[in-house]
């Protein structure tokens, strides 16, 4: 990457590309004074049109050199050096790549991210859909979703109020951007609030379809798979079943026997088999996932698959009398989940919390305490740089962290840890009255059945059940409260672990 290179061609599409966004968005553009790799800095405005703080980063090229256009899909392919790979990654602003075709005057874009680009055998390459061209209303109401959908998901995820408040903006600028409703749906879902979220994917399918005129697309597909994936966390499990039943002949039909989405489909049917207890069948599922992840070779779908599989023959693992050599053919595979996360990647820190809090969960299985808390530790580390302190998944991880000592019978420790959770989870909610606040209850009141602590236990418990009633939530999340608690007591639980 040289500075300062003047180029004319490179002048023309930066020029092209800076009117388009002034006539139809009114966004702020601004040139960099030093190309190293990004050539403008875009600032979303908000519907009022006031800077709302997201900042774009924008590389533009022009003509056709180092562009080949794929004949059996509608894809434009750019190559870019290992370099630019990983300059573009490790920025910790979105990046999106516009390509400007002199000849025709036409633009075409896409986002820079690991889902986009893959590996050639000397260098990388940007798939470009022919269908991003900034021509059509469709098109430019897509690029103008960019202002939410790049926002910081994950700080939206642990600020609810604040994921409104730019949903609605995004909403009022454009009704039908499907993008915000799904992303405000995942926000609504990491939080908990299924019914809400479903209530936003279905808004979302409605409008794809009517877009299309009632003809099934692949956007259509992701947002039913989406409402799916919510069924599952709510304990509908035939119902998410069947949902995905239909979405797997939809692929077939529109997008064809060997698209990617199979990849998402197939680890679908491993969560919900897993669920179901057919967990042979989830592993079958999972391993068909992988074959396919594999000859696709995109980094995200591989590390999720792998993850996956090796959380099947965990489940395995605890079942089988083999416990400990099923357990180490599932470690194997997170290890091989986090030797294909790279440090500049996207979604290193999100991933490789994940990753380590399974080996963390591996280790507890194998009863290697110590290790176990070394490697939620780590994740808890990583994790707390991309939520923040007060997020459901550091407390769960503090759980994880708590059972871990209690079996070292360090009791205080596990406690401490415990109450570090439940002080988390209510800043957050800000009432008792939530299933992540009863699975802390739950756990508490397990560990005091393992110190004879009976009373104790019986207060712990007895909060745990009011919650899920008063919840309404389905009992059989923790298998019938692990067959309440052995039948008030009469103990042969193993700690739950939380992942």
């Amino acid at each position: 990457m040289k500075k300062n290179r003047i180029n004319i061609t490179e002048t023309t599409g930066i020029l092209a590309f800076k009117t388009f966004v002034n006539d139809n968005l009114g966004w702020l553009v601004r040139n960099q004074e030093f190309d190293v790799g990004v050539d403008l800095q875009m600032e979303c405005l908000d519907h009022n049109g006031d800077p709302n703080g997201i900042f774009i980063g924008v590389q533009v090229k022009s003509g056709i050199s180092n562009v080949k256009r794929l004949k059996k899909k509608p894809l434009l392919r750019y190559y870019i050096s290992q370099e630019h790979y990983k300059y573009w990654l490790k920025l910790n602003i979105p990046m999106i790549f516009v390509l400007y075709d002199v000849q025709n005057k036409k633009i075409y874009w896409n986002k820079i991210s690991t889902k986009n680009i893959i590996k050639t055998k000397k260098r990388y390459a940007l798939n470009i859909p022919l269908s991003n061209e900034l021509s059509s209303i469709e098109q430019i109401e897509q690029f103008a979703s960019l202002n939410t959908e790049l926002s910081d998901i994950n700080l939206l995820i642990r600020n609810k109020d604040a994921a409104e408040k730019i949903f609605k903006s995004s909403v009022q600028f454009n009704p039908n951007n499907t993008d915000s409703l799904n992303q405000y749906a995942l926000v609504l879902m990491e939080n908990n609030y299924f019914l809400e979220s479903m209530k936003l994917l279905n808004r979302a399918y409605k409008i794809e379809l009517r877009k299309s005129n009632n003809v099934i697309t692949e956007k259509t597909i992701i947002r039913k798979l989406n409402f799916a994936m919510n069924l599952l966390k709510i304990g509908k499990t035939r119902l998410c079943k069947k949902i995905v039943d239909v979405c797997f002949e939809d692929i077939k039909m529109v997008l064809g026997e060997k698209h990617e989405l199979e990849i998402v489909i197939y680890n679908y049917y491993g969560q919900i088999n897993r669920v179901l207890g057919n967990i042979d069948e989830a592993i079958a599922n999972c391993e068909f996932a992988l074959s396919r992840a594999l000859k696709v070779n995109v980094e995200d779908e591989l590390v999720l698959t792998y993850s996956n599989l090796s959380e099947m023959y965990i489940e395995k693992a605890i079942r089988s009398k083999e416990m400990n050599m099923i357990l180490y053919k599932a470690l194997d595979y997170q290890l091989d989940a986090f030797s294909l996360l790279h440090v500049s990647s996207e979604i290193f820190i999100d991933r490789s919390g994940i990753v380590l809090s399974k080996i963390g969960m591996i280790y507890y299985y194998l009863k290697d305490f110590k290790r176990s808390i070394s490697y939620y530790l780590k994740s808890v580390d990583l994790q707390l740089k991309k939520y923040g302190p007060i997020n459901t998944i550091i407390a769960n991880r503090y759980i994880n962290i708590s059972n871990s000592y209690a079996r070292l019978g360090q009791y205080d420790e596990a406690r401490s840890y415990l109450l570090k959770s439940l002080e988390i989870n209510l800043e957050k909610y800000g009432s008792e009255n939530h299933y992540e606040i009863a699975n802390i209850y739950f756990n508490w009141a397990s560990q005091e059945i393992g110190q004879g602590m009976i009373k104790e236990a019986e207060i712990h418990f007895l909060k745990w059940e009011k919650i899920m009633d008063f919840l309404k939530l389905p009992i059989d999340r923790f298998t019938v409260g692990f067959k309440r608690m052995e039948e008030r007591f009469n103990y042969k639980y193993d700690f739950r672990i939380y992942v």
